[in-house]
């Protein structure tokens, strides 16, 4: 069977097959002896594994091949169009791999517009944009074992000034457990924006995440700000300053029912002597009925030295405002309408 290589590519080419059916464009039904063409036709190709079939029971003539493969063969179909002899489909199979490509007929020239491959254990589906050579669209997919679908990723790409084929915008969904929407900036190759969500058992969405990203001086990706709701009952909105890993700044909001807002918590933090990470300003609206702002002195272990409590009424009226100074020995100057007063021996005396 394999004694002649060259014969059997020139045989499996001219008989274009692929394992698909292919429709005959007629007018009229097969001619008289065409199922025995057909049968003659499968003897000789029965050797490399293709059989010819045809009916015309339908609305137009159909002309089937079925393609059982042989090891280290692949076999390859052309379709062109009829009136100008352009290829308009071409698909490949050998082995493991296989490839379906359209194409266009562009001033008599075959142009790509759409290309599937499935090499061995991965899928990619391309889109070609006004007869590029290289894609604008991209879905790749792993194939796992018991047609299971792995990592996906899609992919829309832009050719930069230097000819370089660049990702705009991928999304990913990570083994059915994360999707990622990410979005590149003037060609690079990290991603200057990002959105993660935790894909749950029952089509549930959890924690939902949102990363702006800039590059440092020495080159590192690094976040500025970071948007999060955790689990559909907290947000935090955290801002980065110089590249830190840790926010200086975060504002937390409990996520009630309704699409009410429950606790609303505002915090700047700064880092110690001792390099940790600490808060220094607090600002707290307690249920919409209680506001409170907190100063911190790191030289007193993070302790609150004020705390200023006000009553939050309705129509936006202010209640009761309460003070407290933690250090008696603090200086303190307390305005209150046009009234002075500041802590002398932990008594507030006016001043005149």
């Amino acid at each position: 069977m394999n004694d002649k290589p060259l014969q059997r590519r020139l045989l499996l080419g001219a008989a274009s097959v692929a394992g698909a059916s292919l429709v005959a464009s007629s007018a009229r039904a097969l001619p008289r002896g065409s199922s025995s063409d057909f049968a003659r036709a499968t003897r000789i190709l029965q050797p490399y594994g293709i059989g010819i079939a045809g009916h015309d029971d339908g609305p137009f003539d159909v002309i089937s091949t079925t393609v059982r493969s042989l090891p280290g063969t692949a076999y390859t179909q052309a379709v062109k169009n009829g009136q100008t002899d352009v290829l308009s489909v071409r698909t490949a199979v050998f082995g493991e791999n296989s490839s379906f490509e359209h194409f266009h007929d562009v001033k008599g020239e075959p142009i790509p517009c759409i290309k599937t491959t499935i090499e061995k254990a991965l899928a990619t589906h391309e889109v070609f944009n006004e007869g590029a050579i290289i894609p604008c669209v991209r879905v790749s997919s792993e194939m796992l074992e018991g047609a299971h679908v792995g990592e996906v990723v899609f992919d829309h790409l832009h050719e930069i000034n230097d000819g370089d084929i660049v990702p705009c915008v991928r999304t990913t969904i990570h083994d059915h457990a994360l999707a990622s929407h990410e979005l590149f900036d003037e060609g690079a190759i990290d991603p200057c924006f990002r959105v993660s969500s935790e894909m749950l058992e029952g089509a549930r969405i959890g924690k939902i995440d949102c990363v702006h990203l800039h590059e440092n001086d020495s080159g590192e990706i690094i976040p500025c700000v970071r948007t999060t709701i955790h689990d559909h009952s907290l947000a935090t909105h955290e801002l980065y300053d110089d590249g830190a890993l840790e926010p200086c700044f975060r504002v937390s909001s409990e996520m009630l029912k309704g699409a009410r807002i429950g606790t609303v918590e505002c915090v700047h933090f700064h880092a110690t002597e001792k390099g940790v990470i600490a808060p220094c300003v607090r600002m707290t609206i307690h249920d919409h009925s209680l506001a409170t702002h907190e100063i911190f002195d790191a030289a007193r272990d993070g302790a609150t030295s004020v705390e200023v409590v006000t009553e939050m009424l309705e129509g936006a009226r202010i209640g009761a405002v309460d003070i407290l100074v933690s250090d008696p020995n603090a200086p303190l100057t307390l305005r209150v309408g046009e009234h002075t007063y500041v802590l002398v021996d932990g008594a507030l005396v006016e001043k005149r």
